[in-house]
């Protein structure tokens, strides 16, 4: 089984080019897939594209202050100037030391389920 890939924005403008043909020229499609599944392939691809973006790892210049982060501080350089393997992750808010590179925002906390 092959990966999937991910959805190409050449392919996001063809279905969204597709939906708005379906929804201003409905009388020549009555397939409900055009009507109602695109639209909604869309909207989630958007989606989704707005959590993948949220958590992508930002220069340290541009944190927030006072606002608990993911902080990325890579272990110092080896004796060849590469970073090594070995990074620390750390929550944390307010001033960040000198060796943090990069941020990204706290994901939402997990959803209580009922039990009751």
């Amino acid at each position: 089984m092959t990966e999937p890939q991910p959805v190409t924005d050449e392919q996001l403008a063809a279905w969204k080019a597709l939906a708005e043909t379906a929804r201003t020229e409905a009388w020549q499609f009555t397939s409900p897939i055009l009507r109602n599944a695109v639209p909604a392939l869309i909207a989630e691809v958007e989606r989704l594209r707005a959590v993948v973006a949220a958590m992508e790892w930002r220069p340290i210049e541009t944190a927030p202050r006072g606002v608990n982060v993911i902080r990325y501080e890579p272990e110092e350089r080896n004796r060849h100037g590469r970073e090594s393997l070995h990074a620390r992750i750390i929550i944390s808010s307010g001033t960040y030391p000198r060796l943090a590179s990069h941020w990204m925002p706290l994901p939402a906390p997990p959803q209580e389920k009922d039990h009751g």
